[in-house]
């Protein structure tokens, strides 16, 4: 049995899942809306703190889960993302370094504030920005209750499945979302509708 939880803005998801036959079976599926925004309150650590310990008491499956691993998905409501151009590197340790420095370069004091994610692509490294501070009050809650092995992700690498799909088309308000894996890494966009003409916009770097 798999636990899982989704972090948004302005809710928590939890789903206890499995695999059968190769499929995603849904066993349980809570929501629990936060008392307030998680962006409103991002530099308020007693604040956060409270909205997200509140939110969990209410799960009464998180009494269930002792020892368990967790995979904490992170909406993009609450990461940065963008890609960087590693040109010819091929070594790890000097694209790692490379990937750090550039990041510190764009972010600046920041940067220290902040957890990253990287996918790897033939050109390009795709990077997720967390809070840590987020992270870290997450992480503390969640081991407080028994949880083990915690992992985060954003939200955009659930849909690269176990079933080997590439990629995912969905409702994301007045547009889609389109997600793919590719051999050169993640591409992805919005899709609207003007006119009669579809306008793509870039949702990952560019």
């Amino acid at each position: 049995l798999l636990f899982t939880l989704i972090i948004t803005d302005s809710s928590l998801y939890s789903a206890q899942w499995d695999y059968q036959d190769n499929k995603p079976v849904l066993f349980s599926l809570v929501k629990v809306k936060f008392h307030s925004a998680l962006s409103s309150i991002r530099s308020k650590p007693d604040e956060i703190q409270n909205d997200l310990r509140t939110a969990i008491s209410q799960v009464e499956e998180i009494n269930n889960v002792q020892g368990m691993t967790c995979n904490l998905i992170l909406d993009g409501s609450l990461t940065e993302k963008d890609s960087i151009n590693i040109g010819e590197i091929s070594d790890k340790n000097d694209i790692k370094y490379f990937l750090l420095w550039t990041l510190r370069k764009r972010w600046g004091a920041q940067a220290n504030l902040l957890s990253f994610t990287f996918i790897p692509g033939k050109i390009n490294y795709y990077y997720f920005a967390f809070s840590r501070l987020i992270l870290t009050q997450l992480n503390n809650i969640l081991n407080e209750s028994g949880l083990k092995n915690i992992s985060f992700q954003p939200i955009e690498l659930i849909f690269q499945t176990k079933g080997g799909e590439n990629g995912i088309l969905f409702k994301d308000g007045n547009s889609d979302s389109l997600i793919c894996f590719t051999k050169t890494g993640i591409m992805s966009c919005k899709i609207v509708k003007r006119k009669n003409n579809f306008v793509l916009t870039d949702i990952i770097g560019n």
